[in-house]
């Protein structure tokens, strides 16, 4: 491969794609496992009625602690490097899963979930960053989309292990696996990964280095301007996240314990396109594959809202089902690619420069999920007005940052 040799000492390209994307994948864990619990936790606290629409705040508040501790992570990784900051992040996060299965009520469980979202933080900083350290350009992006292709393997069948767990035990079980995971994985990366921060690029910590680090995030056009749209495309997945169990499962389709199965078939279509972006990528452009699916977005989630309409909020699921999943497959093409465009021009401040980006991306993303998914009305049309608002919002942020959309010429 081109990129083999960008490879940190004493680890193999498919073991860096695979501990990385584990690095990665244990977040979507403490996501798409809760989701067929919703119900069973729904009961145990009482959230009915107008109330209903609370239980997305298991996903929300994980998010919301994911965001803001993003802030830090990485001007602690520029300073002490990228290994003893994953080892901090597992020790929150370790200590936040053992909370939530033993939490009393409903607040203390949302408690323990910001904080299990302070530590999966570490996690998601310095996996960029490590990625960053090592790829640049198109060969970042690709790296990006062969960790993606692993990554997206947990939503095929994280539901599916929730909803096993269910069967056997109750929803506390969920946490004490997450438990096992984490100080697994943390144990493989410390024993494997080498430190992948350069000497040149050891950053005190400090106001004034954080300050500048933002600084430069923010006087940078094609950084701002791609970060924002990465943030509005990052609603997409919390929409639809916040808001799956209750179509699916419960309100609108009633699949019950088939959701699982829906879950993971639309998470495998979005498994395809990090694939195809992972092939495709280095051959067409990062402007032309992430515009391409861009204008794609826009046009699908167009007939998605018209179809909602025309059959009062509830489509067949067999027309529903395609276009949702059509969203998202351009929701995956989009993401690496707009990820590696807005970090291009901050190779020297990677670590800060990811988490200022994660931190805006992240919360931005939850914040619009959390406003959709709260207006969840038994239909899917919520749903689907937001994709739409959201997708001519990012076309008209990357005309303006471009000048035009790269679909054909420079890329």
């Amino acid at each position: 491969m081109p990129f083999q040799k960008n490879l940190p000492t004493g680890i193999g390209r498919r073991e860096f794609v695979f501990l990385i994307a584990s690095m990665m994948a244990i977040s979507a864990m403490a996501v798409d496992t809760m989701l067929p619990a919703f119900g069973a936790m729904s009961a145990d606290f009482g959230l009915a009625g107008e109330n209903a629409n609370h239980i997305q705040w298991v996903i929300y508040a994980f998010m919301m602690g994911f965001s803001f501790a993003q802030l830090f992570y990485g001007a602690m990784a520029d300073y002490w490097g990228r290994k003893p900051i994953v080892l901090l992040g597992v020790v929150i996060f370790s200590l936040a899963t053992l909370g939530a299965a033993l939490a009393p009520n409903f607040t203390v469980l949302l408690i323990m979930r910001i904080l299990q979202g302070v530590g999966m933080a570490a996690m998601r900083v310095l996996s960029a960053t490590i990625v960053r350290d090592t790829f640049s350009g198109a060969d970042m992006s690709r790296v990006m989309s062969m960790i993606m292709m692993v990554f997206i393997l947990v939503p095929v069948f994280a539901p599916t292990l929730g909803q096993v767990l269910l069967w056997w035990f109750s929803w506390h079980s969920i946490f004490w696996v997450l438990l096992l995971f984490g100080l697994a994985l943390s144990a493989w990366f410390m024993r494997r990964m080498p430190e992948t921060l350069k000497p040149e690029f050891r950053r005190p910590i400090s106001a004034h280095s954080l300050l500048d680090s933002l600084r430069q995030c923010v006087r940078s056009r094609t950084t701002l301007g791609y970060s924002t749209a990465t943030g509005l495309m990052y609603g997409v997945l919390m929409t639809y996240l916040g808001s799956s169990e209750q179509i699916f499962q419960r309100d609108v389709y009633g699949l019950n314990e088939r959701f699982a199965l829906m879950f993971g078939a639309i998470a495998l279509f979005m498994g395809v396109a990090a694939f195809v972006n992972s092939h495709w990528v280095s051959r067409l452009g990062i402007r032309r594959m992430a515009h391409t699916a861009l204008v794609s977005f826009v046009v699908i989630s167009g007939f998605l809202v018209l179809l909602s309409l025309l059959f009062s909020g509830k489509p067949p699921l067999w027309l529903f089902a395609p276009l949702l999943a059509g969203c998202l497959f351009c929701f995956s093409l989009m993401m690496p690619n707009f990820n590696a465009i807005s970090m291009e021009p901050l190779r020297a401040i990677a670590g800060s420069a990811s988490s200022w980006l994660g931190f805006y991306t992240s919360f931005m993303g939850a914040v619009i999920g959390s406003l959709i998914g709260q207006m969840f009305d038994g239909t899917v049309l919520p749903l689907a007005l937001g994709y739409f608002v959201m997708g001519l919002l990012v076309l008209w942020i990357v005309v303006r940052t471009e000048g035009r959309l790269w679909l054909l010429g420079r890329v």
